[in-house]
C-alpha cells in the first residue's frame, strides 16, 4: 500500500489558526514539527484510516445494534464460545473458524497486554460502522467510525472469548479519522456524547445516519453497519499532537525545553545554586545533616544524592541502572518536594512503573497526596471509573487530622552517632606520615604480618616525619649490615658501634694509634714514678691536660733548682717565683724526683701523642671516644678496638650502613639492638616489624578509634534512630499536607465547591472535563499525580490555558525508552524536570507503533530508531549516578553488564554461595537447533528446549519463583508462545504457569519486567545446511547492545541462556556490529562465567589488603577455610569462612575497618546499609576491627570462632 500522507501537519482547521501561539524561535518551531510528525501518523499505513482484516482481527457473531446495547447502552459484558463461531459445525471446538477466532483472541490480548504495559495506552477496540471513502489520490480506503474500547479475556479450560467495555475510556468517535476528515476536508463526524457525558444518539442507526447527512456532498462515499470487529488501532498520541499546536508558548518559556532544543536560557531554571551538579564535592555527610530531607523509604548515599538535588530546585539526569533503586528514589523525592509544598508530575509510560512507585508511597503511608490517573481501571463500568476518581480526590479530605509531631532531638542524637563512627573511620583511613602515604589500618595489617619479630626499641622517629620510603632503606641498611660475618657484628656490638669509617686514616695508622693510646697509662707512669706524693691520682687516671700541667710543675722544680744556685738568688723576683711555682707543685702531690727537666719532656711528649692519635682517630669514630679523658679509660677502648681491626673492610662498611641509619635517626635503635646476640643476622626483619609496632601503637594512639563494644553500640542506637527518622519524616510530610488542606476547607473555592458537586452528581461529564473544572481542588488536595504521557495531554492540557495543569516539578521515568516528542507535553508543565532512565538500556523503538500499525505484528528489520528524551537531556543537564545494585540474588546476573556496559561503576553484592543450580547465569547449549526451519525466522528446538526448561525450573521452584521468558527475536517468541499453548494442553504445570500470568517477552517489551527466573532463548543459530549468516535482528542494528543489555539484567536469582550458538561461533571478523560482538562475549561468559570477564581485560578482582592477608592466615591456622575478597561485582566481603561440609557455602562473613569499609560513600550505607543486604544475601556477618587485633589478638580471635561455632549451629 502507499504511504503518501492523507494530511500534511502543517494544514490546520480554523479554529487551531485562530489560537496561534505567540511567537517563538524557528528553531523551537521547526522541533515541534518534528516531534508532531514523529506522534502520530495518519497516512494508509493508520489502521484508524485504512483498515483491512488480518490474523489478528476478531469478527464477532453479532449483529451492531446487539452490540450498542451491550457494550454502549448497558456498559455489559458479553461471551463467545466456538458454537458462536461455528453455528452449524458438529465439533464447533474443531472447526477452523473457531480456531480462527480463539487465535485472534489471543494475539489481541497479546499485543493489547503490550501496549499498556510499555506506553500505557489502550489499543483493542470495537469497531462499529464504517465510512468507504475514497481520499484525494483516489485510493478506496475503509475506516471505522465508532470505537469502543474493551477487554479481552480468554478461559482456555472453557474455550470461551469474553469482551467487556473497558472500565477507564468512553466511547469515541475514531479520531485519526476525524482528525482527517476535519483537516483534509473540513468535515466535522458527528459527537458521540455531549461535554456532560449524555449520549447523543439512541442507537447506531441514528448515529450512522448522522455520519451519511455530514458526508453527503462526498462523491462516492458510503456508511455501513456491518462487519462489527475487535482489532487494535493506534490514535492515542493524536492528543499530544493537538496540544503541541497550542503549547508552543509554554514550550518556549520552559528552561528545560530550551536546553533540549539548544536555545540559551537563564541558568537558575536548571539549578538553584548555580554550581556543576558533575563537579567533586564533599562527602554527602558533610552536607546533608540527618533529617535535613523527608527520607520516608531507605536510600542510599547515591539516591540521597538525587533527592538533594531535587530538593535544591535542580533539573537533572539520575542515570539508574538496573536494580538501583529507581522507584525508591524517586518515592523520596516525592516526598520531599510533597513535604516543601509543591507539585509534582510523575510520568513514565509503562504502567508498571507508575504502580511501583505508588505502591512505595502507599507503604509509607502517603498515598493519599497521589491519584493515579489509570489506576482505577478495575471498576466494573465506566461511570463507576469516573465516580471512583471523584470519590478518591475527595476521601482525601476524610484522612484524618495531622499526626502529632515527631521529637525534634531525633536529628542532633542521628548526627552525634554518625560522627563518632565517620571519626573511627577516619582515623582508620585518615592518610599518615610524610606525604600521606599509609594509614592506620596499613600500618596495623604489615604489623602483623611481623608480630614474631617485634621488639621494643626507644628512640624510632615519629611517623610524621618519615616518607613512604624511609623503612625500605633504614631495612636495606639493617640488612647491609645483616651480610657481615659474624666478628665485625660482634666488633659492632661494642666500641665499634661509634666507627664512622677510615675518614682517609690507614688501618695501619689507625692500629699505631691505638696501640699507643693503649700504652699511655704505662708511659705516663714511668715518666711519673716518684715525681708524686702517694696521695696524688694514678697516672692512668690523668687526662692528656693533666699530662701537661704535671709537666709543668716539674719543670718548676727543675727551675726553682737554677735559681737557688745563684748566690743573688735573694734578689732576683724570679727566684721567689720559682720557689712558689715548686710550692704549688708540692701542694699538687708533686716532688722533686731530680731529674724533673727529662720527665717533664716526657710528659709533654706523651700528651702530643695523645692530641695527634685523638685527631687521627676522631676522622674514625668523630666525637664518640674516649680521647681526651683519663688514659686509663682511653687504653681500654683503643685495646677492646684492636681485636677488631682485623675485620677493617666489614667494619668499613657497617660503618657506611650505620651513616645511612644515622641519617634516618635509627642509629642508636640500631647499635643497641646489636648488642642482643639473638638479634645479629636479623636486623632487618627486627627493626622493620618493630617500628611498624611502633607507628601502628602510635596511630591507634586516637581517642576516635572504637572497641568492638562500643562500635556495636553506637551502631545499634544509629539503626533505631534511622528507623525513627524515616517515620518522623512520614509524619512531617502527612502533617503538612494535612494541615494545608484544613486551610483548603475552611474557606472553599470555587473548585472545590464544583468538585463536591460531581461528588455527589449521579451523571458526571467526562473525565478530562471534570478535572479542567477542579484543577486547583486536585492540585491541592493530590500534589502529585501519575500518568502516562498520553494521560497528561488528555487529561491535563485543555485549549483554556487556565484549565491547563501546571506543576512544580516534573519526573520522567524509563527515559531512556521515550522519545523527546512523546514528552514535551508533560515537560511543559514545570520549570524544574527530573529525568530518570539509564543510557546503557533500551533506546526508543518504533516496534509498538509498528506492532499497531502493521496487519500482523511488526517485522524483524524494519525498526525505526529516535532520540530518547535521556538521550538529549544528558549532555545539557546536570547528572548523578545510582551506583549500588540491589536486584541480582547472585552477583553474577550482573557482573557482564557491570563490566562490558558500566565501566564497573556498580557496586554489586556476592551471595553467600559460590557455584550453585538455584542461581546464577547458566547455559544450555541446543546442539539440534536449526534457525529458519519451517520457513520461518524461528528455531523450533530451541524453543522445545526452552519449553523443557521452564517446566523442570516450575517443578523445582513448585511455583514460589516467578519464571519468566524472554526470547531475541519476534519470531521466536511467537514460535514459543506457540508450543506453549500446545503444551498447556497436555502439562498442568505450563497450564498452571499461562493463567497466573506467566510472560513470553522479547528484546523490545522485557524492560521493566523483573523475574526469579528468566530463561533467555537467543533463538538465531546456524540454519539446516549449517550456515550462520550474521544477521541477528535488532541485536546488530545501532544500540543493539543495549538490548542486550536489557535482557540479561532482568533475572533476579537465575538467568538460563538457551542457545544454538556458542560464542566461537561468531567470528569478530566479520562483524563489526557491537550489539553482535556483545552477544559473543555474553555466550562465552554464560558458559565460562567469571574467567571469561578476566580474560577480557575489564575485570581485576580486588586483593586482600596486609591486615586481611594477616587475619586469614590466623584463621586458616585454625584449621578453618578462609577466601579472601569474596565478591566480583564492586562490593566484597573481606574474609569468608567456608563451610566445613559444603566448600560452596560461606558460613560466615568477616567486614573489617579497612578499605571495603571506607570505600561507603556514607555512614549509614557503611554501618547499616551494606549489612542489611549482605544479611538478605544469606550472610552471616561478624566485624573485625585493626586496632582491638593489634591490642588483644588473641581475644578477637576466640570472638570470630565463637561467631563461627554460633553460625554453624542451626
Amino acid at each position: 500500500m502507499g504511504s503518501d500522507p492523507v494530511v500534511t501537519f502543517g494544514l490546520r482547521d480554523g479554529r487551531s489558526r485562530q489560537a496561534q501561539p505567540p511567537p517563538v524561535s524557528d528553531r523551537l518551531r521547526q522541533r515541534i514539527e518534528r516531534w508532531k510528525q514523529q506522534l502520530l501518523d495518519v497516512t494508509r499505513r493508520n489502521r484508524g484510516i485504512n483498515f483491512r482484516t488480518a490474523h489478528s482481527t476478531l469478527a464477532l457473531p453479532r449483529s451492531p445494534a446487539e452490540l450498542w446495547q451491550t457494550f454502549i447502552v448497558d456498559e455489559s459484558s458479553d461471551e463467545f464460545a466456538a458454537r458462536d463461531f461455528a453455528p452449524e459445525a458438529p465439533f464447533p471446538a474443531d472447526d477452523d473458524r473457531a480456531r480462527a477466532a480463539f487465535d485472534a483472541a489471543r494475539r489481541l490480548i497479546d499485543r493489547a497486554r503490550t501496549a499498556d504495559r510499555e506506553q500505557g495506552i489502550r489499543v483493542l477496540f470495537l469497531a462499529l460502522g464504517w465510512l468507504e471513502w475514497v481520499d484525494r489520490d483516489r485510493h478506496r480506503l475503509r475506516s471505522p467510525l465508532i470505537l469502543v474500547p474493551v477487554d479481552l479475556t480468554l478461559d482456555r479450560a472453557a474455550r470461551v472469548i469474553r469482551l467487556s467495555p473497558a472500565a477507564d475510556d468512553a466511547p469515541e468517535v475514531n479520531p485519526s479519522l476525524a482528525y482527517v476528515l476535519r483537516a483534509q476536508y473540513g468535515i466535522r463526524l458527528p459527537a458521540f456524547e455531549d461535554e456532560e457525558g449524555q449520549p447523543c444518539f439512541d442507537g447506531i442507526d441514528a448515529y450512522l445516519a448522522a455520519v451519511r447527512r455530514a458526508v453527503a456532498a462526498q462523491d462516492g462515499w458510503t456508511v455501513e453497519a456491518d462487519g462489527p470487529v475487535v482489532d487494535v488501532f493506534a490514535f492515542a498520541k493524536l492528543a499530544m499532537v493537538e496540544e503541541l499546536d497550542r503549547a508552543a508558548a509554554r514550550l518556549a518559556a520552559n528552561p528545560v525545553v530550551a536546553r533540549l532544543v539548544g536555545e540559551s536560557f537563564p541558568a537558575e531554571g536548571l539549578s538553584t545554586d548555580g554550581d556543576d551538579a558533575d563537579a567533586p564535592r564533599p562527602p554527602i555527610d558533610e552536607r546533608i545533616p540527618p533529617g535535613a530531607l523527608h527520607v520516608v523509604i531507605d536510600a542510599d548515599a547515591f539516591q540521597l544524592e538525587a533527592v538533594a538535588m531535587a530538593a535544591a530546585g535542580r533539573s537533572f539526569v539520575i542515570e539508574g541502572p538496573p536494580g538501583t533503586g529507581k522507584s525508591q528514589t524517586i518515592t523520596n523525592i516525592v516526598a520531599e518536594l510533597v513535604a516543601a509544598g509543591k507539585t509534582v508530575l510523575f510520568v513514565a509510560e509503562k504502567r508498571v512503573a507508575r504502580e511501583v512507585v505508588l505502591d512505595n508511597l502507599q507503604q509509607t503511608g502517603l498515598a493519599e497526596a497521589c491519584l493515579h490517573l489509570a489506576i482505577n481501571a478495575g471498576a466494573g463500568a465506566r461511570a463507576d471509573t469516573k465516580a471512583a476518581v471523584i470519590k478518591e480526590i475527595m476521601d482525601t479530605l476524610d484522612a484524618g487530622p495531622p499526626p502529632p509531631l515527631p521529637p525534634g532531638d531525633l536529628a542532633g542524637r542521628a548526627r552525634e552517632l554518625r560522627d563518632r563512627l565517620n571519626a573511627h573511620t577516619r582515623a582508620m583511613s585518615a592518610p599518615l606520615g610524610q606525604g600521606g602515604w599509609t594509614t592506620a589500618y596499613d600500618l596495623v595489617g604489615n604489623a602483623e604480618h611481623t608480630r614474631a619479630d617485634r621488639r621494643d626499641l626507644s628512640g624510632i622517629p615519629p611517623l610524621v616525619d618519615c616518607d613512604r620510603f624511609w623503612l625500605d632503606d633504614v631495612a636495606a641498611a639493617c640488612a647491609r649490615l645483616d651480610a657481615l660475618p659474624a666478628p665485625a657484628l660482634e666488633a659492632l656490638a661494642g666500641p665499634w658501634s661509634a666507627f664512622r669509617g677510615p675518614g682517609g686514616a690507614l688501618p695501619a695508622a689507625v692500629r699505631a694509634a691505638l696501640e699507643r693510646v693503649a700504652a699511655a697509662p704505662a708511659a705516663a707512669a714511668a715518666a711519673l714514678d716518684g715525681a708524686t706524693e702517694p696521695l696524688h691520682p694514678a697516672p692512668g687516671a690523668m687526662t692528656p691536660p693533666a699530662l701537661a700541667a704535671a709537666a709543668d710543675h716539674l719543670e718548676a722544680f727543675e727551675t726553682l733548682r737554677r735559681r737557688s744556685a745563684s748566690p743573688l738568688r735573694f734578689l732576683s723576683p724570679g727566684f721567689y717565683r720559682a720557689r712558689a711555682a715548686a710550692a704549688r707543685a708540692r701542694e699538687a702531690g708533686y716532688r722533686d724526683p731530680g731529674d724533673a727537666a727529662r720527665r717533664a719532656a716526657d710528659l709533654r711528649a706523651l700528651a702530643a701523642r695523645c692530641a695527634e692519635d685523638a685527631a687521627l682517630l676522631a676522622l674514625c669514630f668523630g666525637s664518640e671516644h674516649p680521647l681526651g679523658g683519663p688514659l686509663e679509660q682511653a687504653a681500654a677502648w683503643a685495646e677492646a678496638l684492636l681485636p677488631g681491626l682485623d675485620a677493617w673492610a666489614a667494619l668499613d662498611e657497617a660503618a657506611r650502613a650505620l651513616a645511612d641509619l644515622e641519617a634516618r635517626g635509627m642509629r642508636g635503635p640500631v647499635v643497641a639492638l646489636l648488642r642482643d646476640p639473638s638479634a645479629r643476622g636479623r636486623l632487618a626483619p627486627i627493626v622493620r616489624a618493630s617500628v611498624l609496632a611502633a607507628w601502628a601503637q602510635e596511630a591507634l594512639a586516637s581517642p576516635a578509634i572504637l572497641t568492638p563494644g562500643e562500635h556495636q553500640r553506637l551502631v545499634d542506637a544509629l539503626a533505631r534512630l534511622d528507623q525513627e527518622l524515616i517515620a518522623a519524616a512520614r509524619q512531617d510530610v502527612l502533617a503538612r499536607l494535612r494541615t494545608s488542606r484544613r486551610r483548603l476547607t475552611r474557606t472553599p473555592s470555587i473548585a472545590m465547591r464544583q468538585l463536591a458537586k460531581y461528588h455527589r452528581a449521579k451523571r458526571r461529564p467526562a473525565l478530562r472535563v471534570m478535572l479542567a473544572r477542579t484543577r486547583q481542588a486536585v492540585q491541592a488536595l493530590k500534589p502529585c499525580l501519575l500518568m502516562s504521557p498520553l494521560a497528561v495531554a488528555q487529561y491535563l492540557c485543555h485549549e483554556r490555558d487556565e484549565d491547563t495543569y501546571r506543576f512544580d516539578c516534573v519526573i520522567v521515568d524509563e527515559a531512556s525508552m521515550v522519545p523527546t516528542a512523546d514528552m514535551a507535553v508533560a515537560l511543559s508543565l514545570a520549570p524544574q524536570a527530573i529525568i530518570v532512565g539509564d543510557s546503557k538500556q533500551m533506546p526508543p523503538t518504533s516496534f509498538f507503533s509498528r506492532d499497531l500499525e502493521a496487519e500482523n505484528g511488526p517485522g524483524e528489520d524494519d525498526d525505526v530508531g529516535f532520540e530518547s528524551i535521556l538521550d538529549e537531556a544528558a549532555p545539557v543537564l546536570p547528572s548523578t549516578m545510582l551506583r549500588a545494585h540491589y536486584r541480582s540474588r547472585d552477583e553474577t546476573l550482573i557482573a557482564f553488564s557491570n563490566v562490558h556496559f558500566y565501566d564497573g561503576r556498580l557496586i554489586a553484592y556476592p551471595d553467600a554461595w559460590g557455584v550453585r543450580p538455584e542461581s546464577g547465569v547458566h547455559f544450555e547449549y541446543v546442539a539440534d537447533g536449526a534457525y529458519g526451519r519451517g520457513g520461518t525466522r524461528a528455531n523450533p528446538a530451541e524453543a522445545a528446549r526452552c519449553i523443557a526448561v521452564l517446566r523442570r525450573e516450575l517443578a523445582a521452584a513448585n511455583f514460589t519463583r516467578q519464571v519468566s521468558i524472554t526470547s531475541m527475536s519476534i519470531a521466536q517468541q511467537q514460535e514459543i508462545l506457540r508450543q506453549v499453548e500446545e503444551a498447556a494442553l497436555a502439562d498442568p504445570l505450563i497450564r498452571r504457569w499461562l493463567d497466573e500470568g506467566g510472560l513470553v517477552r522479547n528484546l523490545e517489551t522485557v524492560q521493566g519486567d523483573e523475574s526469579d527466573v528468566m530463561i533467555l532463548s537467543v533463538g538465531y543459530g546456524r540454519d539446516e545446511t549449517g550456515r550462520l549468516i550474521l544477521n541477528f535482528g535488532p541485536l546488530g542494528k545501532e544500540k543493539g547492545e543495549r538490548r542486550l543489555n536489557v535482557a540479561i539484567t532482568r533475572a533476579r536469582w537465575k538467568t538460563i541462556v538457551v542457545s544454538s550458538l556458542r560464542a566461537s561461533d561468531i567470528d569478530p571478523a566479520r562483524t563489526s556490529a557491537t550489539g553482535t560482538l556483545r552477544l559473543r562475549d555474553y555466550l562465552d561468559y554464560a558458559e565460562r562465567g567469571l574467567p571469561a570477564l578476566e580474560v577480557s581485560g575489564r575485570f581485576a578482582p580486588r586483593q586482600p589488603e596486609p591486615f586481611e592477608q594477616a587475619l586469614g592466615a590466623r584463621l586458616a591456622a585454625e584449621g578453618l577455610r578462609v577466601v579472601p575478597c569474596v565478591g566480583a561485582g564492586g562490593y566484597t566481603v573481606d574474609l569468608a569462612i567456608a563451610h566445613p561440609e559444603d566448600p560452596e557455602r560461606y558460613i560466615l562473613g568477616m567486614l573489617c575497618d579497612g578499605p571495603g569499609s571506607w570505600g561507603a560513600p556514607a555512614c549509614r550505607d557503611r554501618e547499616l546499609g551494606n549489612t542489611a543486604v549482605l544479611l538478605r544475601m544469606g550472610w552471616n556477618i561478624h566485624r573485625v576491627f585493626a586496632a582491638a587485633w593489634f591490642r588483644d589478638p588473641d581475644t578477637e580471635l576466640a570472638r570470630i570462632l565463637e561467631a563461627y561455632r554460633a553460625a554453624l549451629r542451626p
